[in-house]
This record gives C-alpha cells, sequence and structure tokens, in this order.
C-alpha cells in the first residue's frame, strides 16, 4: 500500500492553498454565470463573507422569533390560514403596512366581495395600496398575473412590492358560475378550483425568484374532529399545492377577549405551519388592538386597529419560553 505521500503524488493533488485559491476561482466564475442568466438580484450566494439575502427588516422581536428571520423575505409565497374571525385579513393588511413603511406598494385582489376599507385603513394607514375585486378564481389569477407584469417591466422596480388574495377560495370558477346561471344551483368545484391554484402556484413561485415581491394569500382553516373529540388535523380548500409552494404559513386562532377597559381588544394565537427559515410548530399569543375615538374638530369618529408585537414578545419573554404550558 502506498505511504500518504505517494498516494498524494500520484493523483496530483495541489498544495492546499493552491486548491482554495482555484475553488475560488471556479466559485466566482459559476457565481457570475449565474448572474448572466438570472441577473443579480436572482442569485443567492450563501457564504458568510457574501451573505446575499434580500428583504424587509422585521419592527419587531416577535415578528423575528415566529418566522425565525431577521428580515420579511421578499421573493416568495407566505399563506395565513384559520377559522372565521381569527383576524386573517387583518394579517394580511399588517403585512401591507410594513411594505408601505418601506416605500414599497401593494396590490390586493379582493376575492370575497366583504371588504371593510374602513377596517382596512384602520390597520394601513394611507399609501400605495390598490384594491381589485374577482369575480372568479381566473379572474383572481389574472389581476395577480398583470400586476407581476407591469412591475417586471419597470425601469426601476427595486421597490418592494406585497400581493394579496383575500382569500384562496373565495369564489367559484368560470364554468361553476356559468353552471350556476344555467342550472340555478351550485355543484361540486372544489376539484376544479384546486386544480387550477395547484398549476398557478407552480408558475407563480417561479416568476417570483429574484423579485422584490412577495405574495401573500389567506384560507379558511377547518378543525377535523375524530371519533374521541379530539382535533388531529385541519382542512383547507384549494388543494395541497399551497403547503407546498409556501416559505412561510401561520395558522391563526382567536384565543379570546383582552381583560382590559383600557385596551379593548383580542388575543389572537399563531401557529407556525411550516417555516422556511426556521423550525415549525412554535406559537405565540398576539394583542390586536381596537382603538376607537371621537376627532375633537370634526366630531367623526376615528379608529386605528393594530396587532402589538411588543406585548406579544414581553408575554413570550414572561412566560419564560414555556408556551405549551400557559397558551390554551
Amino acid at each position: 500500500m502506498p505511504n500518504a505521500s505517494g498516494l498524494a503524488k500520484k493523483r496530483k493533488i495541489a498544495p492546499v492553498a493552491k486548491q482554495e485559491s482555484a475553488l475560488a476561482g471556479f466559485f466566482a466564475a459559476t457565481v457570475e454565470q449565474s448572474k448572466k442568466r438570472f441577473g443579480s438580484e436572482g442569485v443567492l450566494v450563501g457564504t458568510v463573507e457574501e451573505e446575499n439575502q434580500y428583504g424587509i427588516p422585521w419592527k419587531h422581536l416577535a415578528q423575528m422569533w415566529l418566522y425565525k428571520s431577521n428580515i420579511f423575505p421578499l421573493g416568495n409565497v407566505i399563506g395565513l390560514a384559520g377559522p372565521s374571525m381569527s383576524y386573517k385579513t387583518a394579517q394580511g393588511f399588517d403585512l401591507c403596512r410594513l411594505v408601505l413603511d418601506n416605500e414599497g406598494a401593494s396590490h390586493i385582489v379582493e376575492h370575497e366581495n366583504k371588504l371593510n376599507r374602513q377596517f382596512m385603513h384602520a390597520i394601513v394607514g394611507t399609501g400605495n395600496i390598490n384594491i381589485v375585486p374577482a369575480a372568479t378564481v381566473e379572474d383572481a389569477q389574472d389581476s395577480i398575473t398583470e400586476i407581476l407584469d407591469l412591475y417586471k417591466k419597470k425601469a426601476n422596480n427595486s421597490f418592494p412590492l406585497l400581493i394579496g388574495l383575500d382569500s384562496l377560495a373565495g369564489s367559484n370558477t368560470k364554468t361553476a358560475s356559468a353552471a350556476m346561471k344555467k342550472e340555478g344551483h351550485a355543484s361540486k368545484n372544489y376539484p376544479e378550483a384546486a386544480n387550477l391554484w395547484s398549476n398557478y402556484f407552480k408558475w407563480l413561485s417561479s416568476e417570483l425568484i429574484g423579485l422584490n415581491v412577495n405574495f401573500y394569500f389567506t384560507n379558511h382553516l377547518k378543525e377535523k374532529i375524530d371519533s374521541v373529540g379530539f382535533s388531529k388535523q385541519y382542512t383547507k380548500q384549494g388543494g395541497s399545492a399551497q403547503d407546498f409552494h409556501a416559505g412561510q404559513y401561520i395558522y391563526a386562532k382567536n384565543a379570546g377577549k383582552i381583560k382590559s377597559t383600557t385596551r379593548p381588544g383580542e388575543w389572537l394565537k399563531l401557529t407556525v405551519h411550516k417555516c422556511g427559515t426556521g423550525s415549525k410548530g412554535h406559537h405565540i399569543l398576539v394583542p390586536v388592538i381596537n382603538e376607537q375615538w371621537q376627532d375633537e374638530i370634526t366630531k367623526e369618529p376615528q379608529q386605528k386597529i393594530y396587532l402589538d408585537w411588543d406585548e406579544a414578545i414581553a408575554k413570550l419573554l414572561v412566560d419564560d419560553i414555556q408556551l405549551g404550558t400557559t397558551i390554551k
């Protein structure tokens, strides 16, 4: 058996310093080649020396803890699901406010025809936000595609853009709508809608690569109760593609009224169903505060609604991270 030096000589292994130099040159060349194909923003270099993350810095520590990231990542899909009255829409508006505060714009496809503009402005305030109604699944997809195309055609599309869909299963397909008009009753169109969203998500996730664009959707969540009476799993409309393509997926649940006369609102329990930047399964309680008052001059009623992320992290610290024993 040849000794180590003889084996090295036979294989013509270069000294470590030369190996590192050759590796650096090769890696730099591959990065440059990739940037030519996909653009500088479309290539992520996963080294400590050149960490190329892109996103919007979170404002609150609780948000960093929830998403396991110090930024709101751009270029991917986020899902927000929950039962009725779990502030899914409010969470979407909260993300809109983050983007608007960072000189971005928001485009929301209203798929349920129940937008409360006062509620929206109470969370978002004012800013570059566009609300578009969608009567069918195809209308919703067309609107999302059009806004993406417009964004990519802009000479300077470096500003962050958030596209929202509220909700994933908010309306029928064109086929089902036509059948309703013809037959006068609803048919089972769930498989068709799910298939449409499955194919669209495949296209959308590819389109978002390298763009300063994030897409979020809300969806309805229903607990499936087993024969013993315990909740074992959740069911959602829209097929399984949403789980596969979402980088982060947050489940929400109303956790009761806040017992305070000075801070009216409700507790919102957020559980991480999927997290592309960290672990899943952790949860946090976030107060949703609803402040109402009368303007001193105009005497008009005023309203401000917000998720109190600072109190959420304070509660997390007080509970000493033992959330499993304190949150019911």
